[in-house]
């Protein structure tokens, strides 16, 4: 253990050593270049590697031990400001550094659970007023009634979705409160294929959380990807409006990848959005530089989660 502990943080330092040299030449061979005027870059998939580059790692000990075995664990690696915890998407035959990286035995925390207790202010602020928007119009009473009706809805979609994408039941079947959203998807369906998981419970074994997958499947030229299904009442055409979809469905992924079952990496993940309307669903693919984007910033999220438990415990 102690021996691959060391070789991976010897890579690690490797990696890095060349990233900064390839930019120094870089830079050298482009100073004598005319200035142009520097233009704002865009959250692309150019950044997923960008993100990563710029952490120094050392060790982080608390998220698991084996003192039980009688040698110290090399901990994961993280940022030197421990915001983010570096662990890759997939798996990599040609460095497997999960040999020095124990599996934990300690409870697996919900998806869900991260995402809302690691709400940035802004969206947290969006929500609330939202909220008393709503109870403005519908009264207290009528809208934890609304969102009671908002997640039976969606939960049985799911289930009729699942029903049909097994068994090809007919979407005649379907009750009349959800054919508007059956309509804004049956143009999607028969682009998904080869269905792997379906509504099926996965869980991290290094990080440690878990969640419950909608979809793994062939989707579109056959990309095999986590699909998410979500009933929306308004319209989500840009990521943006997606909110925490993209780090919710990119953990999904990222778990899958890292379970024993697992034959094939996952690297894309797909996000369909279906209107109680009827009108044409919204699809978000990512492919694996956009999906690999978001993983980062499930891995800060889930670092900032386990940092308040921390913080929490020593107070």
């Amino acid at each position: 253990m102690a021996s691959s502990a060391k070789i991976y943080r010897n890579h690690v330092r490797s990696c890095l050593l060349l990233r900064s040299q390839i930019r120094a030449s870089s830079s050298s061979r482009t100073a004598s270049q005319p200035r142009h005027k520097e233009r704002k870059k865009p959250i692309t998939s150019q950044n997923a590697s960008d993100l990563k580059d710029k952490f120094q790692f050392h060790n982080l000990s608390d998220f698991h031990t084996s003192n039980e075995d009688g040698f110290d664990a090399d901990g994961l690696a993280v940022s030197r400001n421990g915001n983010s915890i570096f662990f890759p998407l997939a798996k990599n035959d040609k460095q497997d550094f999960t040999k020095c990286v124990q599996k934990s035995d300690s409870a697996s925390v919900s998806v869900s659970k991260v995402l809302k207790e690691t709400m940035p202010p802004e969206r947290l602020l969006i929500l609330k007023r939202w909220e008393n928007k709503m109870i403005k119009e519908l009264g207290l009473e009528g809208f934890e009634s609304y969102k009671k009706e908002m997640l039976e809805t969606g939960s049985t979609f799911h289930q009729y979705l699942q029903d049909y994408l097994i068994s090809g039941k007919s979407h005649d079947e379907i009750p009349e409160s959800l054919m508007g959203y059956w309509t804004s998807i049956k143009s999607v369906i028969p682009h998904v294929s080869d269905i792997g998981l379906n509504e099926e419970p996965v869980r991290h074994p290094y990080l440690n959380y878990h969640g419950i997958v909608d979809c793994v499947a062939s989707f579109r030229n056959n990309h095999l990807c986590v699909i998410e299904w979500k009933t929306s009442r308004k319209r989500k055409s840009s990521l943006k409006q997606t909110y925490d979809y993209p780090l919710q469905t990119a953990a999904y992924a990222g778990a899958i990848n890292f379970t024993k079952e697992t034959q094939h990496q996952i690297n894309n993940i797909a996000i369909v959005i279906a209107y109680e309307n009827g009108d044409q669903s919204d699809v978000h693919f990512l492919n694996r530089d956009l999906t690999n984007l978001y993983w980062t910033q499930w891995l800060k999220r889930l670092q900032e989660y386990k940092q308040s438990l921390k913080t929490m415990s020593e107070e």
